[in-house]
């Protein structure tokens, strides 16, 4: 078996034991179900299944499902409201956080894609990733953002 191989074979054995300790965790035979449903709509299910549970624990801070699903619809509204469209790319300048999860969450909700930019990455490289991506929204917890770009920052 040569290292390509190898490496596929070890994905393969890794997935398969994270789906088969999730399946253990959490029923996961609504997903295997129907393909027709979003990420978005996965999202709210569980959401509204496991409203006062914790979803995410960062930094000294907790959110259960309920208030990150309501953190994030606020800011998937504010987002359209502002004019990002379905299947636009929103560019996300954040370091990981709450803000970023909460953002990702935004933007998947909203119906558009996301597209990382590392604030620790070279300003002349973020431009670039974002003028190739067109993004037209950026969503950055920064006051002011070395991009450089002709968009509105939110958050």
């Amino acid at each position: 078996m040569n290292c390509r191989l190898q490496t596929q074979y070890r994905i393969t054995q890794v997935v398969n034991k994270f789906i088969a300790l999730s399946k253990t965790a959490v029923d996961l035979s609504p997903l295997e179900a129907s393909h027709e449903e979003t990420l978005g709509v996965l999202w709210t299910d569980a959401a509204v299944k496991f409203a006062d549970r914790v979803a995410l624990r960062a930094d000294g801070t907790e959110l259960t499902y309920r208030e990150l699903n309501q953190r994030s619809r606020a800011l998937a509204v504010a987002l359209l409201h502002a004019g990002l469209e379905p299947g636009e790319i929103c560019g996300l300048h954040l370091e990981r956080s709450i803000d970023c999860v909460i953002s990702i969450l935004a933007v998947t909700l909203a119906g558009a894609a996301w597209l990382p930019l590392d604030p620790a990455y070279p300003a002349a490289r973020l431009r670039l990733m974002a003028e190739d991506a067109d993004i037209k929204h950026l969503i950055s917890n920064r006051d002011s953002t070395p991009l450089q770009l002709n968009i509105t920052p939110h958050l």
